[in-house]
């Protein structure tokens, strides 16, 4: 994956080759602060998206030491009657939806949460943050479809890998 990847520019990020030029010439304070995180976050291996989301619960905690963390937040739509639940809210402004290795099936369920929770959550950036990333074609089906999403409902829905990598251990750039 490149540093915007499968040319979805302004909706992919990875994490993992991004310098904090690339970052910091995105321009918006609010989304350099939040990826500048998610570049810095270096959790252990773990066998289940839970396992990743507790950790970046914990690690937001501690770099947002002043805003709030909600886990398994509920969102609703009364318009439509959609309701579920995301993994993470960081100040009541950040949804953030965790997977990790992204197979078919898994692309399948988070395409299908992230147009669901597109049509539920309007307060600031929606993101798809994928752990355990390792740029095979279900991942690349992912992050077009999170860029489709963006521009059919006009709402801030990013695409993110960050976390590790199988391949590089936990180190990072």
């Amino acid at each position: 994956m490149a540093n915007v990847p499968l040319g979805v520019s302004g909706a992919a990020f990875d994490m993992f080759t991004m310098t904090d030029g690339e970052i910091n010439a995105l321009g918006d304070p609010g989304l350099i602060t939040l990826l500048q995180a998610f570049k810095e976050w270096q959790p252990r291996q773990f066998t289940t998206e839970a396992g990743y989301a507790m950790d970046l619960e914990s690690f937001l905690r501690r770099h947002f030491f002043t805003s709030t963390v909600e886990t398994q937040a509920r969102l609703s739509n009364a318009d439509s009657g959609l309701k579920g639940k995301i993994d993470l809210v960081l100040a009541d402004s950040v949804a953030i939806e965790i997977k990790r290795r992204i197979n078919d099936s898994v692309a399948d369920r988070a395409i299908g949460q992230m147009r669901k929770y597109a049509t539920m959550w309007r307060k600031g950036p929606l993101v798809l943050l994928v752990a355990e990333t390792v740029g095979n074609a279900a991942e690349r089906r992912v992050a077009k479809e999170v860029a489709s999403i963006r521009s059919i409902s006009g709402s801030p829905v990013m695409y993110v890998a960050a976390g590790r990598r199988p391949d590089q251990g936990n180190c990072r750039r």
